[in-house]
């Protein structure tokens, strides 16, 4: 059974190395961002996690991140539907590869 890291329980098992997803990645690694008018994305690699944010924000002169939904590629990559996961993603390129 994994350990509770930031009140989630850590996905490393007992005798297992601890990986950037066990710690704190978001604190470790410098994601590769995109931002748009309308959202935000940070790309993770090391830890395989892809952040999908509405916009920053500004309160009290404190920059905020927006409410932030977390997609865990290894995750996706191990389940069952994980061809569909690569079609919806490929499906996601091709709308942005296309004039």
């Amino acid at each position: 059974m994994g350990t509770w890291v930031g009140g989630r329980q850590n996905p490393v098992r007992e005798g297992e190395e601890e990986s950037i997803t066990a710690t704190r990645y978001w604190e470790e690694e410098t994601p590769v961002e995109v931002t748009t008018e309308r959202n935000k994305l940070r790309w993770y690699p090391r830890a395989g996690r892809l952040h999908v944010s509405l916009p920053d924000w500004e309160k009290d002169g404190e920059i905020r991140q927006g409410k932030t939904v977390s997609l865990n590629i290894d995750a996706l990559r191990e389940s069952e539907d994980a061809a569909k996961a690569r079609e919806i993603f490929e499906e996601i390129v091709k709308m942005l590869t296309s004039p």
